[in-house]
């Protein structure tokens, strides 16, 4: 199971200037959030389907299943490096590539 935990903090007792600011900040954690929810409501839509479609997990679809889910459990690394270096060209490499490699393995790169 992913999970992908949302950390924003205001702190008490900011004037607005200091306020709208704080707030600011956090924009980019909410945004590398609402992005990687997405993406893991597609996994989960997949996974579904491809549950409903395979009659037995044994063998070598088990071990594809795992391998899969196990890219899923991943997300949050990503996700925290975009939220604090979005700027930074590797950042965004390893965030796009999340999605292309889980995209690969549902549908067995073919």
């Amino acid at each position: 199971m992913t999970l992908l935990v949302l950390d924003l903090h205001i702190e008490p007792g900011l004037d607005t200037d200091e306020f709208t600011d704080a707030v600011r900040q956090a924009l980019p954690d909410l945004g590398a959030y609402a992005l990687s929810f997405a993406i893991l409501a597609g996994f989960w839509r997949d996974h579904r389907l491809i549950v409903r479609l395979v009659p037995r997990f044994e063998g070598v679809s088990l071990r594809f299943a795992l391998m899969w889910l196990g890219a899923i459990a991943l997300v949050p690394f990503p996700t925290a490096l975009l939220s604090e270096y979005a700027a930074r060209p590797l950042t965004v490499a390893v965030y796009a590539g999340m999605s292309p490699s889980r995209t690969c393995w549902s549908r067995r790169c073919s």
